[in-house]
């Protein structure tokens, strides 16, 4: 018998899972994964999340911060300039039509001629600012293209707010209908068909008729995590809690240390029988109770009491290092350094300097790449066709697939310390290592 129950434990002993992060404990009770798919959350979390970043992008410092270290590192000064390569019947460069092209964007994106958006207030590098920044904070940007535009190209674009996509829009899939998630008609192959859009008045969303916009007038930029993800969501999302919360303990420790910058005097009473000055016979001397000290003032305390000051301390010594915590992580979350997220340089190294130089620098790529890939190049080549279509030029329609050759130049970091970077380029060339 003894032996039968032996046996019976160990076989319980080996049914165990195998996998620790599945198991239900007290100790996971924190993870409250839904077993839903990735449209589920779009419909019902990520308007509220929106929300909340543009919130953060308003007044929190942080996030302000990583908004404009990514305007000045992936776009620049100079934005995403077009080399166009274009090649003649020789095999060489065709300099006379890779100038006109050249020159027809350049003059397109002018911000003074107002030819590329709509609304006519933007050049070609203040468009691709907003639409990063949008990026960014609504994880998804939707731009209209208007193909009979009043410009000599005959095209312009137009940025849609995110909200304006009719979230509550939606329709399972059936034999008849296609599913409509967030706003958005897909078909069997996920792809888009239609976009329900609307716009509002100046002051509201989801007021007014909704317009359905052909999937073929639309750009729709986001980054798929998910296998059958239609719509976008902000990386900033990981790091919402941290932010907010991080704001917060810093508003508090400010009133902290302003209150402890202040003397603060309270009276204590010596006796049980004492009275209040107001008890005091006339002649005595009654003393006084302060409110408000001015620098070397002096008085005399009343009868009976006795004088407490407190004085907090605050801010205390793990303010910096708790801060630095949390942006810590806020910065692993988006990729770059902690360093130039919080530009804080102080007790830093070369080497740890150009590491987190040169790691940072591969994120920025990344997201150049995205951008050049799903943004300028839509943008480009419907801007050539229109141009060959409609604009003032000889360039032949029959051509255009050799027209299509181009390049963007995207803004890239110089060597981190020029001096060093040179010569240590000269010694892999003279090793034979590069």
């Amino acid at each position: 018998m003894k032996l039968f129950n032996i046996f019976k434990k160990e076989q319980k002993k080996k049914s165990t899972r195998g996998f620790k992060g599945a198991l239900k404990t007290r100790f996971t009770n924190w993870l409250f994964a839904s077993f839903n798919k990735i449209n589920v959350d779009t419909k019902y979390e990520f308007k509220q999340l929106i929300l909340r970043i543009r919130d953060l992008s308003k007044n929190n410092e942080v996030m302000r911060s990583h908004l404009n270290n990514l305007e000045k590192s992936i776009i620049g000064k100079q934005g995403f300039r077009l080399q166009s390569l274009v090649k003649a019947t020789t095999g060489e460069l065709d300099a006379a039509v890779n100038d006109e092209l050249e020159l027809a964007w350049y003059d397109f994106g002018k911000r003074s001629n107002g030819y590329i958006t709509k609304c006519g207030g933007l050049g070609d590098r203040d468009l691709d600012a907003l639409i990063l920044r949008t990026l960014i904070i609504d994880g998804e940007v939707f731009i209209r293209i208007i193909k009979d535009a009043k410009n000599p190209y005959g095209i312009s674009f137009k940025i849609l707010d995110s909200l304006c996509i009719d979230f509550d829009k939606n329709r399972p899939q059936s034999n008849y209908e296609n599913a409509i998630v967030a706003g958005i008609e897909i078909d069997k192959d996920n792809r888009p068909v239609n976009y329900y859009y609307k716009e509002g008045d100046t002051d509201n969303y989801s007021t007014g008729f909704t317009e359905v916009i052909p999937a073929n007038e639309i750009i729709h930029i986001f980054k798929k995590e998910f296998v059958g993800q239609v719509r976008g969501f902000s990386e900033i999302c990981a790091s919402i809690d941290s932010l907010k919360q991080l704001d917060d303990y810093a508003v508090a420790e400010l009133f902290a240390a302003k209150i402890a910058a202040c003397q603060n005097v309270f009276y204590e009473r010596t006796g049980n029988t004492a009275g209040d000055w107001m008890d005091q016979e006339e002649g005595d001397d009654k003393g006084e109770f302060l409110s408000a000290m001015s620098p070397g003032e002096s008085s005399i305390v009343p009868k009976g009491y006795t004088v407490k000051s407190i004085s907090p301390n605050h801010p205390n010594t793990n303010f910096s290092g708790f801060v630095k915590a949390i942006v810590r992580r806020i910065a692993s979350s988006v990729g770059v350094s902690y360093n130039r997220l919080a530009h804080d340089y102080e007790a830093v190294n070369y080497s740890s300097l150009r590491e987190a130089s040169i790691d940072e620098g591969k994120t920025y790529a990344n997201i150049q790449q995205f951008f050049v890939d799903n943004w300028k190049t839509f943008e480009y080549e419907l801007f050539l066709k229109s141009y060959i279509m409609n604009g003032d030029t000889q360039l032949k329609p029959s051509k255009l697939k050799d027209y299509l050759s181009y390049n963007f130049i995207c803004r890239k970091d110089g060597l981190f310390d020029p001096a060093k970077e040179i010569i240590a380029i000269e010694r892999r060339i003279k090793l034979g290592l590069s």
